[in-house]
């Protein structure tokens, strides 16, 4: 297959991928692009973070927050992203079981938190510092589970499964779809 710059198509491509207004400000239309992204993600003690799945890659940063099972890209609390836009989706996994929070029923549960570190580099060429942080109370399934059921989005719930099973149906090679989804 051959690849011409002169194809109409290709034009277009290139001068959106490479348009640039004489102002700081892109307009809506314009292919909007970023580089050299990183995502970094603190959490509280009780909170372990499993890894990720998506374009990224593992920059080996440990700490407490790592969990002990990996799924993804994991053993890590930050990762590299070489270009993000506005269709670039990360899926993170955590783990709560394995925490050390007393689970004894009538305790005071704590207040989680995740915060979502992402920097990047605009096609401006300024770097970008988004914080995004999450808070809740913890709760406790024992007791009551009508809390978690009203907090609970079945759409998310079924793309992360579907990210899931692609991750496994990747690396392992006896692992079945059916049977995995059906559970």
């Amino acid at each position: 297959m051959c690849f011409h710059f002169s194809l109409p198509l290709s034009l277009i491509y290139f001068r959106h991928f490479f348009l640039y207004l004489s102002s700081d400000v892109l307009t809506a239309s314009s292919f909007y692009v970023c580089f050299t992204g990183t995502l970094e993600i603190n959490c509280s003690k009780e909170i372990k973070i499993q890894g990720v799945i998506g374009p990224c890659t593992s920059l080996e940063k440990k700490g407490p927050s790592v969990a002990d099972s990996i799924i993804g890209e994991g053993n890590t609390t930050a990762w590299k992203m070489c270009v993000l836009d506005k269709s670039t989706c990360l899926t993170v996994m955590f783990d709560l079981s394995s925490s050390d929070r007393a689970n004894t029923p009538g305790a005071v549960n704590p207040q989680l938190y995740l915060q979502f570190l992402t920097s990047y580099q605009d096609p401006t060429g300024q770097s970008v510092l988004r914080v995004t942080t999450v808070t809740r109370r913890g709760v406790d399934s024992t007791v009551s589970s009508e809390e978690l059921v009203q907090g609970f989005d079945q759409e998310t719930a079924e793309v992360v499964m579907a990210r899931f099973a692609s991750l496994k149906m990747e690396s392992e090679e006896t692992f079945d779809a059916t049977r995995f989804l059906d559970w």
